[in-house]
């Protein structure tokens, strides 16, 4: 491959293989281009799977990502973006599971985690329960909500819902006793 857009058109054939993205940043890195860098960083941060063992070389490659991606060029990003996206469900996951074990303290066998539908193309929506969902909870109890920055990795908010009965239960039980 010899010129940048054969490297974004081959990332956006192949969006998961990470190889076409380690040569795309060996290219830029020949050309002494800076953002072979944040193409490593990015490859391996995808890489490294999430463990106990594991979480603070992750949160030290988020941090350094995140550094690189606040030095690109905005331009280059989206064109890339386009191709594939940067954070997707699986490291938006990873990024997650190392927020709840340094923020909250929370192991791994304590981090219960799904997706939600979200009106937001550039965030993800995730949401994590503190004790395992059973069948009888319903899809408010329990759960706090945080939105994933589909380029950086940035948690966005996090939001808690702290009532003792979901929303919808305590408005019909109101309705019924009126």
């Amino acid at each position: 491959m010899g010129d940048e857009d054969g490297f974004v058109l081959a990332m956006a054939a192949a969006p998961d293989d990470t190889a076409v993205c380690l040569s795309y940043a060996d290219w830029l890195h020949e050309r002494g281009d800076s953002r072979a860098e944040l193409l490593r960083s990015w490859c391996e941060l995808r890489a490294v799977s999430y463990s106990e063992d594991t979480f603070r070389s992750i949160q030290a490659l988020a941090d350094r990502y995140r550094e690189q991606v606040g030095r690109a060029d905005v331009t280059w990003l989206a064109k890339l973006g386009r191709a594939r996206v940067w954070v997707g469900r699986d490291l938006a996951v990873k990024l997650v599971r190392v927020y709840l074990r340094v923020r909250h303290g929370r192991k791994q066998d304590r981090q219960h985690i799904g997706f939600e539908s979200w009106p937001y193309s550039g965030e993800w929506g995730l949401y994590y329960w503190r004790q395992p969902p059973t069948h009888k909870q319903t899809s408010w109890h329990g759960k706090s909500w945080l939105r994933v920055n589909k380029l950086s990795g940035e948690i966005c908010g996090e939001h808690h819902w702290r009532s003792a009965l979901p929303l919808v239960e305590a408005q019909s039980r109101t309705k019924r006793s009126t």
